[in-house]
């Protein structure tokens, strides 16, 4: 029997903190060149039509809405 993989997706909503923790990686991203942002609009809205796509399939078990920021920086998370 052939099982379906299911895919979980982690989406980084920003990459930007207002925390300097010495462990995080975000400084030495920072220091590779990599600038602290939030994930536009645009890009958040074809990411959510990818992601229909992938519950259409059946292949999407989990969404995870994190990654190396603090999401809650985005003003337009509170809407």
């Amino acid at each position: 029997m052939i099982k379906t993989l299911k895919t979980i997706t982690t989406i980084e909503l920003s990459n930007d903190c207002n925390l300097a923790c010495r462990y995080c990686i975000n400084r030495k991203m920072e220091r590779a060149g990599r600038k602290r942002q939030i994930m536009s609009d645009d890009v958040f809205e074809r990411t959510l039509d990818v992601l229909k796509e992938l519950c259409r399939s059946g292949s999407q078990m989990e969404v995870n809405l994190n990654g190396n920021g603090e999401s809650f920086l985005d003003p337009m998370s509170f809407y």
